[in-house]
């Protein structure tokens, strides 16, 4: 179990440590990176929505890990990540 919570404590410094990355770049904005995402304008990111867009970016990942990725930035649980959820999860 503590294996588990170290790597999961390493993990989130990670991410914060990208998110801080992502910030701090003159050309990014939390918005336009959304649009591009949701390219086909569902009005929320889903696996395949955000699955293209890993795989337009050459980052291939598994079902399960695109599942996981979802559940961390999905807020109430629908499986869809808002605009919302996606600035809370994205912002460091």
């Amino acid at each position: 179990m503590t294996t588990l919570l170290l790597r999961e404590v390493k993990l989130q410094i990670k991410a914060e440590n990208i998110k801080r990355l992502l910030e701090n770049q003159y050309d990014f904005n939390i918005q336009s990176a959304y649009k591009v995402i949701d390219d086909w304008s569902y009005g929320y990111l889903d696996a395949r929505n955000l699955k293209r867009f890993l795989r337009n970016m050459q980052v291939l990942m598994q079902k399960s890990e695109l599942v996981a990725l979802i559940r961390r930035i999905d807020l109430d649980g629908d499986a869809k990540i808002s605009y919302e959820e996606f600035f809370e999860g994205v912002k460091s």
